[in-house]
């Protein structure tokens, strides 16, 4: 009799456990959609050796001088799995608009008014990539409200570079045009964020995670500069645990 109540105990403790983890590997997968606003720029490093560090040092003091930060965005879909309940990697595809933009400076405006030709502006220098980050996060705590850092890297493909006029003048229409200057395709970024995750039940949870990503390669190799554009964000991100 007691072999048997063994048995039945032993039986028992291991369906419990096989249900446990057929449970767990189920609910690994996580699909999550994120949007960041972001505070976009661009740093300037040198690109033709042959010129001297004065006349580099006086180039870039003037860039500086007339182009400043703008406005961007990230915005995509990821996939999530975990490892465990700290240790998780993700994958994604976003769409992002990063760039820069200048103070209002005096440019030739494209109108048939001759007395409106030169005009007080603000151009905005926009880049639109297709960005395909890979991204290992770590959660810690247990409670429902828990700190997550992340750490990886985002390949980046240039879709459009456009350039965007908005003179001073309200009574002039803004204009806009798409370059054909030729911008590296192909960029690397490598990226981190330190934030918070708030389980909402056992299967969705929102993040909320400073985001830092700057692009390694210069998108521009032709010039005497390398531009390296960056961003500076807070990502907002919902997650719903699949079956």
């Amino acid at each position: 009799m007691n072999r048997v109540l063994i048995f039945i105990l032993m039986f028992s403790s291991l369906a419990t456990f096989g249900q446990d983890t057929t449970s767990t590997k189920s609910k690994r997968f996580s699909i999550g959609i994120n949007f960041s606003a972001d505070h976009c720029y661009r740093s300037l490093t040198k690109n033709d050796k042959s010129i001297s560090d004065s006349i580099w040092k006086f180039a870039k003091n003037i860039e500086d001088s007339i182009e400043i930060p703008k406005f961007g965005y990230t915005v995509g879909i990821n996939l999530l799995y975990e490892f465990n309940k700290h240790l998780s990697a993700e994958l994604g595809v976003q769409y992002s608009n990063k760039g820069y933009k200048t103070i209002p400076i005096h440019i030739l405006i494209p109108t048939n008014n001759p007395s409106q030709r030169f005009d007080s502006a603000t151009n905005f220098i926009s880049f639109y990539y297709l960005d395909f980050p890979l991204k290992a996060d770590y959660v810690f705590l247990n409670s429902r409200v828990q700190i997550i850092a992340g750490i990886g890297a985002t390949l980046n493909v240039l879709v459009k570079a456009t350039f965007r006029s908005v003179p001073a003048d309200k009574s002039i229409e803004p204009f806009s045009d798409v370059s054909d200057y030729p911008y590296k395709k192909i960029n690397i970024s490598p990226i981190i964020s330190l934030g918070l995750k708030y389980k909402i039940n056992e299967r969705m949870n929102l993040r909320l995670e400073p985001t830092y990503r700057y692009a390694i390669l210069g998108i521009d190799d032709k010039s005497y500069k390398k531009i390296h554009l960056w961003s500076a964000g807070i990502n907002v991100g919902y997650y719903y645990q699949l079956k």
